[in-house]
């Protein structure tokens, strides 16, 4: 009725586990989690958020903020106040806080001013949505300076907020709005700025990094900090002075062969640059 098997059990190697789910055999963190997971199509704001210059606790915050997760006084039940502590005014949520709030609407506005950047007068989650669809046609390097911008912005508000009510500490507007020019300007916050260069328009944003870094050697971070500080006041240099793109990527390639040649020469003469 049956049928005998025949089988080898290789007593001569050892036995040993293979993940199936991974080309190498080995199971991976990466492979166990999209096992696990729902997959789901990415969301459009993630290139604003998640980003190879973006400062993880920055991003992590606007996250929060854009789901409306934050934990903001409409969203805690049982106290006996829900009053924004930056204002003392209106009630605390989402929509105040970002940024109806005089506090939080005067440092963003200098802000947005500095980096050419347009916020509608509409509540959060709107304005939200209404800065992501807008930024899907430009190209990654603006995507990743206005998620920079606007992260950070959102990070340092937040803390405030809640330095206010845990610590009683209290910090004037220009004290926070420094704040998060220093944090922008800061190497050590922003990570592979110099890796992604070749992505700046030519004729906007790396004109204006090299313009401020000039044909000298200098550190990595007055790079980086050059890179950034032309980059965050020029978001819409290339589309605002079309009529002087040839100059613009003239000058900059000048700029570039000066850079390199004066590197060279200092190699040639034994000098360290």
């Amino acid at each position: 009725m049956w049928n005998p098997v025949s089988f080898d059990l290789g007593v001569e190697q050892q036995d040993s586990w293979v993940w199936t789910k991974h080309a190498s055999g080995k199971c991976t963190i990466k492979s166990a989690w999209e096992q696990n997971r729902r997959p789901s199509p990415p969301d459009d704001g993630s290139r604003l958020i998640w980003h190879k210059w973006h400062v993880p606790r920055h991003s992590f915050v606007l996250w929060l903020a854009a789901r409306g997760r934050l934990r903001t006084m409409d969203r805690l039940h049982g106290l006996p106040h829900q009053q924004c502590v930056l204002c003392n005014d209106q009630m605390e949520n989402h929509n105040h806080l970002f940024f109806s709030c005089p506090f939080s609407a005067t440092i963003w506005q200098e802000l947005a001013g500095r980096a050419h950047l347009t916020w509608p007068s509409v509540p959060w989650v709107q304005a939200w949505g209404w800065v992501v669809e807008r930024c899907i046609s430009t190209n990654v390097a603006t995507q990743r300076l206005v998620g920079l911008v606007l992260a950070a912005a959102i990070y340092h508000i937040w803390q405030e907020r809640k330095r206010r009510i845990h610590d009683h500490h209290f910090s004037s507007v220009e004290r926070t709005r420094e704040a998060i020019i220093r944090v922008l300007l800061s190497s050590e916050e922003v990570e592979d700025v110099e890796a992604v260069g070749e992505e700046l328009p030519p004729s906007g944003l790396r004109f204006w990094a090299w313009a401020a870094v000039g044909a000298s050697s200098v550190s990595p971070f007055l790079k980086k900090a050059a890179l950034l500080l032309g980059a965050s006041f020029c978001l819409d240099l290339g589309s605002f002075c079309a009529p002087f793109q040839a100059p613009v990527r003239l000058m900059t390639s000048a700029l570039v062969v000066l850079q390199v040649g004066w590197v060279v020469l200092g190699r040639l003469m034994g000098c360290k640059i």
